[in-house]
């Protein structure tokens, strides 16, 4: 879009733009930060796993900044067999829901839970078991969300 001031950045240019900020002016920080949210990601799919759980968003992008949450897609056939879930591990979930929009124009409102876990926000969107297989588009760049599972995660601890 064009305003009067010029050309607005894509989605994209912010996101580069607020990597190297990060890398500049926040080299320990961000990375101690990055490193407690992953491990923390880590944690909660392994308590996720019967789900299929994918990392997304700036935790696995490594723009996370001090108030990203950690994102976690899960796909089951109900959304409170992953509360049930969640609940035995001692978390207190809040309701809530996540449009997302997929290719060819769909849109589709997704159930999730938000909860606090170990000092970081956390999102869980719930999608139908089959919902692997399509990721919604990155609102970034409008391709289909990057999405990381344990194992690939561990690896970047590593």
């Amino acid at each position: 879009s064009v305003t009067a001031f010029g050309a607005l950045p894509s989605n994209s240019q912010i996101e580069a733009c607020l990597a190297e900020r990060q890398r500049i002016f926040e080299p320990v920080d961000h990375v101690d930060r990055l490193r407690q949210l992953r491990q923390e990601a880590v944690r909660l799919m392994s308590q996720l796993s019967g789900f299929e759980p994918r990392l997304t968003g700036p935790v696995l992008a490594g723009t996370a900044t001090s108030t990203s949450r950690i994102e976690l897609h899960v796909f089951a056939a109900n959304a409170e067999a992953v509360a049930a879930t969640l609940e035995r591990f001692g978390h207190r979930l809040t309701a809530c829901s996540k449009n997302f929009r997929f290719g060819g124009g769909r849109q589709a409102q997704v159930p999730a839970w938000r909860f606090h876990s170990d000092g970081a926000g956390v999102l869980t969107p719930v999608f139908p078991e089959n919902g692997i297989r399509e990721a919604p588009l990155s609102s970034v760049d409008k391709r289909p969300m990057a999405r990381a599972a344990r194992y690939e995660i561990e690896a970047m601890l590593m």
